[in-house]
């Protein structure tokens, strides 16, 4: 008894009929604090079968909890050495009763967003074996969650006809614990339906090895229909401004094929003049070189139909390697007969040669030939004198800058800010397309455009692209 005396938690003694015979001071202050004037109200209810069970089986009764104000008691029965007495003593098990009734309340509002998101969560063994799955998994995957536990994750979703790769998904799940994908379903048929899935590595917390991956697959088909019509829009809007800038260069283009057109004819009637003659040496030389002249100005011409006919061509956008000094070349030229005509020359300071980006090469020029109209224009209006528009590129890190610098009057704070906005245009007969989708095609790529005032004057719009290559800059200075 002196050891009960001493205990911390609340003991009773009991008979074998219930009756209470002994109490601790634990237990008298516990009825004190609680304000109970027997130890009955302390006990649970059915107190005299539990200690009347303990005794006669002669066996402890554990985890009969009582709820006594703000309290949680957990009660054992403890049979004595001789039949007759049952020790009855308590913990204060308040605060993990109180801990596990939130627990519980968190897991019930855990199971009511995992079967009602229309997310599918699934778990996953290390080797991709399903381990459960959401509901929702009837309705991405039409296979509900006990058609899935222990199939692997191949046996689910087609890799085939995809450009992810398993081994792929796994590496980077080892290497960063984290990574995301989109898979399309019943890829080629008519009801294809597109995934996006997270996934993310749970590690054991001293080895760090995987022991389970958490994934979450979202239905982001009509996301993907979207992005598609949204891209077939851009290209129709930047087939149409080409179209619109053909026409703006009709003139200039004309010009390009009647000069070949017209020398080509001089060099045929000639040829006819020389060919009665032709046995003799000197006709004869006259003869070969026309010819050779012919050819040289019938492929000039070809040449200007050629790059007139990839300008206007409407392909499916690309995303691939295009030189840069082909790009502005290709812009300058035609872009040339407008420059001629107001009387401002096309100068060209181009880095090392073979510099190459990512895009799509005639959308590509298709800006460039937008920044470069707009610096002809700006310096029709602010110079009278012959005036010069340099066009240049240089490399910053990883990425190329291609520059057009006009020697304009500039631009105030108000037009830099919304120059690229759509419909936003100082031009009386603008529509102010022009430049906010040039900045849509090159935020497409990865790159940025923009512009700002320089110190001595004029404007120097820029357009940042991804590079492909790292070599040095090289100066290789070109005039046109």
């Amino acid at each position: 008894m002196e050891f009960l005396e001493k205990d911390a938690w609340p003991c009773f003694l009991l008979a074998a009929d219930g009756t209470v015979t002994w109490s601790n001071p634990a237990a008298q202050a516990l009825q004190q604090s609680l304000a109970q004037a027997t130890a009955h109200a302390l006990l649970p209810d059915n107190w005299q079968q539990l200690a009347s069970s303990s005794d006669r089986q002669q066996r402890s009764i554990d985890g009969i909890e009582k709820q006594v104000a703000d309290k949680t008691l957990s009660w054992s029965f403890i049979p004595g050495a001789s039949s007759g007495s049952v020790l009855a003593r308590a913990q204060d098990v308040s605060e993990l009763a109180d801990q596990l009734s939130e627990a519980r309340q968190a897991s019930r509002l855990y199971r009511l967003i995992i079967d009602n998101t229309t997310d599918m969560i699934s778990r996953h063994a290390p080797d991709g074996r399903f381990i459960d799955a959401s509901p929702a998994s009837g309705l991405l995957l039409g296979l509900w969650p006990e058609e899935l536990r222990n199939r692997h994750v191949e046996e689910v979703l087609d890799f085939t006809d995809s450009s992810i790769s398993l081994a792929g998904l796994r590496q980077n799940l080892l290497e960063t614990g984290y990574c995301t994908f989109t898979l399309p379903l019943n890829p080629g048929q008519t009801n294809t339906r597109w995934l996006e899935i997270a996934s993310r590595a749970i590690r054991e917390i001293y080895t760090g090895d995987i022991i389970e991956v958490v994934s979450v697959a979202r239905d982001i088909t009509e996301r993907v229909i979207r992005e598609s019509e949204h891209r077939r829009h851009q290209e129709a809007l930047a087939q149409h401004a080409r179209l619109a800038t053909l026409g703006e260069l009709t003139s200039g283009i004309a010009h390009e094929i009647n000069q070949p057109l017209a020398s080509i004819t001089n060099y045929a009637n000639a040829c006819l003049r020389y060919l009665p003659d032709s046995h003799a040496p000197g006709p004869q030389a006259r003869l070969q070189e026309g010819l050779e002249a012919i050819t040289s100005h019938t492929a000039r011409a070809a040449a200007v139909i050629q790059r007139l006919r990839a300008f206007l061509k409407r392909n499916v956008r690309s995303d691939e390697p295009c030189e840069l000094e082909r790009i502005v070349g290709n812009a300058m030229g035609l872009s040339q007969w407008q420059a001629q005509q107001h009387g401002v020359r096309l100068r060209s300071e181009l880095c090392g040669r073979n510099q190459q980006v990512r895009g799509d090469a005639i959308l590509l020029e298709q800006v460039l030939i937008n920044l470069i109209r707009n610096a002809i224009e700006a310096n029709t209006q602010a110079v009278h004198d012959p005036s010069e528009v340099l066009i240049r590129t240089r490399l910053e890190a990883d990425y190329a800058c291609i520059e057009v610098i006009d020697q304009g009057e500039g631009a105030d704070e108000s037009t830099l800010s919304q120059m690229f906005d759509p419909f936003f245009s100082k031009k009386t007969d603008g529509l102010g397309i022009g430049l906010s989708m040039s900045r849509s095609i090159i935020d497409g790529f990865g790159g940025t455009l923009g512009a700002h005032n320089l110190t001595g004057g004029g404007l120097c719009a820029y357009c940042r692209l991804p590079l492909l290559t790292g070599a040095g800059i090289k100066e290789d200075n070109h005039e046109h």
